[in-house]
């Protein structure tokens, strides 16, 4: 467990957004700015009734419960999202419905297609065989990438696996070079020193996954 890390939150959040565009890039690609996305009306009811159509269709209760257990992990701690933006956790690009929907918000932004982005971070022990007897030592953070987009005709054109939590097998997955002191099994954010240290443990992290991710877009790309 993270204490303290809405601290850090809003710091991450941008850091990634402004990481993953960044790299988006060197695909050639132009992202809309957020601030101009954010206030399109569409945007909003696009994801608001993706929301709607999750808790109706599976119920919010198991997927908070799923999050309530996930042990060592920053899913308990709620979705880390840029200023504005909605949450694409319950859109799924080859779901009909959804794809439909992203196709009508390309549209209506002007843009060839809309991307969603997901990031998974978990805290890994240095040394594993340690921190499971006395849950103390040094952690790294790990960061696994998907993206997924859906053109303006409502195709989807990348369709990158959806991330499981804490999924050592993702391709994408990189990890923080620094490491913070772990004790009790809690990662505690109690001063400035320590800020400065797990920002940069997050931001390092997606760093390297938007790049395994983009290599992977990139190859993709070339392929006939």
């Amino acid at each position: 467990m993270i204490t303290n890390i809405n601290r850090v939150k809003k710091t991450v959040a941008k850091d990634a957004y402004d990481i993953y565009v960044k790299e988006l890039t060197k695909l050639g690609w132009s992202v809309m700015p957020a601030h101009v996305v954010v206030k399109n009306k569409l945007y909003a009811k696009t994801f608001d009734a993706a929301r709607l159509y999750k808790d109706k269709d599976s119920g919010a209760s198991n997927f908070m419960a799923k999050l309530m257990n996930a042990g060592a992990k920053l899913a308990e701690y709620g979705e880390i999202l840029p200023e504005g933006m909605k949450s694409g956790s319950e859109m799924h690009v080859m779901r009909k419905e959804d794809a439909e929907a992203l196709g009508k918000l390309a549209k209506g932004l002007g843009v060839d297609a809309v991307l969603i982005v997901q990031l998974d971070y978990c805290y890994r022990p240095r040394n594993p065989t340690i921190a499971r007897v006395s849950g103390t030592g040094h952690a790294h953070l790990n960061c696994s990438s998907s993206v997924r987009a859906v053109d303006k005709n409502g195709v989807a054109v990348v369709t990158m696996p959806e991330l499981d939590q804490c999924n050592d097998q993702a391709k994408t997955k990189a990890e923080s070079e620094k490491a913070i002191l772990m004790l009790g099994g809690q990662i505690s954010i109690m001063n400035a020193e320590q800020v400065t240290v797990i920002t940069e443990m997050f931001r390092d992290s997606t760093r390297k996954s938007a790049a395994n991710a983009v290599a992977q877009l990139q190859k993709a790309m070339q392929q006939p």
